[in-house]
């Protein structure tokens, strides 16, 4: 049973690190345009945002490294030597082992660009969004964009990596100003720097959300027979109940747009606490979305029977 829920989790902390690598990036322009130079919570945010990409990219590359043990474990029969032969071929071959490969050398390059230009946030950035989208394009080989159901065959890939950029670009960036924003901001009252934040994050919101859905229903269209087997079957019940968490997320995000954002322009303090308040609640139901999203991909597919 450990074994079985081993590598969902390691999937799950996984796309959790590459949504916060992509919501650095994001968070990082926006605090740029809001005016953040000179403001006391300046120190705390910068340092932050300095430290969050060697972080999240030395745990990126721990996760590659315990996902390979798993994966090889899962192939291996218990009571026996383990095989180097075997290990080549599950580290190495087919579309995981190469995707397996390519993310695993991404985040050793990723740490190492992170340390190395940590005095410089602009090519830092740079860096780990080039680095970040070579990483999810491995990721999208390593699941279910990879099956035969794609054509042509890179299609799945693209929709798969497109879900992930998508939910970074939005849930990535609401996690990682959850943490390393607000809280400086609402502490020092810094309400027009947080109204400035808040107004900037809105399109990138929006457009996280559109590639989230339309993703989504690319990939439910091409693995569902039909949309009234999704209740009888694990894939498609955990489908539904991810649903069911996003609508949420999309209402509070929908509040904090049109009611929070708007009273923080008009120098409302009560309505900084509530947005703080909103975003942990949000920040909560992202990571059960992500929960659920790395249980699916160990799921046998409707169309597989």
């Amino acid at each position: 049973m450990r074994d079985a829920l081993a590598m969902p989790i390691v999937a799950g902390l996984t796309f959790l690190t590459l949504m916060q690598l992509l919501g650095v990036v994001v968070a990082g322009r926006l605090v740029d345009r809001a005016g953040l130079a000179g403001a006391a919570a300046e120190p705390v945010v910068r340092g932050w945002l300095l430290r969050l990409p060697a972080l999240l990219a030395w745990f990126l590359l721990m996760l590659a490294l315990v996902r390979g043990a798993l994966q090889v474990l899962a192939f291996h029969d218990p009571g026996t030597p383990l095989d180097t032969e075997l290990m080549r071929i599950v580290l190495t071959e087919g579309s995981w082992g190469t995707g397996w490969m390519l993310e695993t050398a991404g985040a050793f390059v990723l740490l190492a660009l992170s340390w190395l230009l940590a005095a410089r946030p602009a090519q830092q950035r740079t860096a780990i969004t080039i680095l970040v989208i070579v990483i999810v394009l491995a990721e999208a080989g390593m699941g279910h964009g990879a099956d035969a159901l794609w054509t042509p065959a890179p299609l799945g890939r693209l929709v798969h990596a497109t879900h992930l950029l998508g939910a970074g670009v939005w849930l990535g960036t609401l996690l990682v100003m959850a943490l390393a924003v607000f809280p400086a901001l609402v502490a020092t009252e810094a309400r027009a720097v947080l109204a400035g934040v808040l107004t900037g994050f809105s399109p990138w919101a929006r457009l996280g959300a559109a590639l989230l859905v339309v993703s989504g229903g690319a990939a439910t269209w091409t693995y569902t027979g039909s949309l009234l087997e999704l209740p009888q079957v694990a894939w498609g019940q955990l489908l539904l109940a991810k649903l069911l968490v996003l609508l949420p997320i999309l209402g509070l995000g929908w509040y904090n747009w049109r009611v929070l954002t708007p009273r923080l322009v008009a120098g409302d303090a009560p309505a900084m606490r509530t947005l703080r308040r909103a975003a942990l609640v949000e920040v909560l139901l992202a990571v059960a979305v992500i929960a659920i999203t790395a249980a699916m991909v160990h799921q046998a597919l409707p169309v597989d029977g």
